[in-house]
Order: structure tokens, then C-alpha cells, then sequence
């Protein structure tokens, strides 16, 4: 049996929504593992530093970020590194 035109919309809807998923899941497994080395290093985050690492949409800068959170001495140095 042929797929119909329908068939293959409903097909690839379904997988840019896995996808999407898929993406969203690493965004965030990635931003909770930066924010919860950040506090068993230094304590509770400020508001302003879970901001950026919460609302930060790049996987680039976002493996940077876990780097640093591991390397960084002092909160302050880690934060110094977001700008």
C-alpha cells in the first residue's frame, strides 16, 4: 500500500515533534547538570546566574558553561566566563 500525501505530513510532523523533544530533553538535562554542579560547589545560584544558565539555548555555550562549572574556584570566576 502506497502512503498518501497525508501519511507522510502526519509522518513528519510526528518526527519534527520527536525531535523537538529529543532537543528540549538535552537543553535541559544540560542546563540542570551545570546548575546542580553550581551548587554543590558554591551553594545556592543567584537568580541572575540560573537565568543565563536556564535560558541559554546554545549547545556551544552551554558545554562551555559545564567546563567552567567544574574548573571555576569561586562562583564569581565561573559568572565571569558568561559575558
Amino acid at each position: 500500500m502506497a502512503l498518501t500525501s497525508i501519511d507522510i505530513i502526519k509522518a513528519e510532523s510526528e518526527l519534527k515533534g520527536w525531535l523537538k523533544g529529543k532537543l528540549k530533553g538535552k537543553l535541559e538535562g544540560s542546563q540542570n547538570n551545570i546548575m546542580t554542579i553550581l551548587a554543590v560547589r558554591f551553594g545556592p545560584v543567584p537568580n541572575p546566574v540560573k537565568e543565563k544558565v536556564l535560558y541559554c539555548l546554545d549547545f556551544n555555550l552551554l558545554k562551555t558553561m559545564l567546563v567552567e562549572s567544574v574548573k571555576a574556584k569561586t562562583l564569581e570566576e565561573f559568572t565571569s566566563h558568561l559575558s
